[in-house]
């Protein structure tokens, strides 16, 4: 149990963009469910700190935001692995995402 914790952002976007750059949301400016971070962040990731040590680097997520994000680092990115876009289109449907997220999103 974890009896002091925090968190970078109050859901997936933020909160996501900051553990994948180790900045807060203010500085990366993935504020909101269509955000990217900030270019200048786009290189600076932990997952090009993990290629500069030797690391295979996997990006994985069952969350379709959180995967939109791991695409802005895909040059970072050895393996990338997408989830199977007939379901998670159904979901979308069914949660109502704002118009023009389905175009921003790779599958």
């Amino acid at each position: 149990m974890f009896h002091s914790h925090y968190a970078s952002g109050n859901f997936t976007t933020p909160g996501t963009g900051s553990l994948l750059t180790g900045t807060y949301p203010w500085s990366h400016q993935a504020l909101h469910i269509q955000g990217t971070v900030l270019d200048e962040f786009r290189n600076k990731n932990i997952f090009s700190l993990l290629g500069e040590k030797g690391y295979f680097r996997i990006g994985f997520s069952h969350n379709i935001v959180a995967t939109s994000l791991l695409d802005q680092f895909r040059l970072d990115i050895d393996t990338l692995q997408r989830q199977e876009s007939s379901v998670w289109l159904i979901i979308i449907s069914l949660i109502g995402f704002p118009e023009g997220f389905y175009t921003r999103c790779s599958w």
